[in-house]
């Protein structure tokens, strides 16, 4: 290998598909800038994935549960596939509840989680929904000596069956 100077730039000969340089053509297109510039850009975005996420697994895993949350949201014929989905609240509520719904099988799977830590664990976000729906002025749930308490809700629609 040739020792590098000491320019601040590298010329760098990469081999690749034709369908991945037409990607990177049209997003260069698209942003108005050179193949050379979106590809460098990209690269360097991917090592800053790498630090965010700290490991391309939890890398993937994260964008396969977004693509999850996102699928679910535009499933709708009426919804188109840009973002518009997440300002309609039943769509939204939708794709939360089955994202939520990924990651817990993804928990039943996975041999080292038993089902009682499993259930700790939604019992604790049930409780941070409902906090979470006081805290914002939504819903106040409280006995009839005004002390904080769970409602009974059966998550089908029907708040007091069980």
């Amino acid at each position: 290998m040739a020792k590098r100077g000491d320019s601040p730039t590298a010329d760098l000969k990469v081999r690749m598909k034709e369908p991945l340089r037409a990607k990177i053509e049209a997003a260069a297109a698209a942003k108005g800038v050179s193949m050379n510039a979106e590809a460098v850009d990209r690269l360097d975005r991917s090592f800053d994935d790498d630090t965010l996420f700290g490991s391309s697994v939890v890398r993937n895993w994260a964008i396969r549960l977004a693509h999850t949350f996102h699928d679910a949201g535009s499933r709708d014929e009426q919804m188109d596939q840009s973002s518009s989905w997440m300002r309609d609240p039943d769509a939204l509520a939708k794709a939360t509840y089955v994202a939520m719904q990924s990651l817990i099988t993804d928990l039943a799977r996975n041999p080292g989680v038993s089902f009682e830590t499993a259930e700790m664990y939604v019992n604790e976000l049930r409780a941070h929904l409902i906090n979470a729906w006081v805290s914002a002025g939504r819903a106040r749930f409280v006995d009839k000596d005004g002390k904080p308490m769970l409602p009974d809700i059966d998550w089908k629609g029907d708040d007091n069956a069980r």
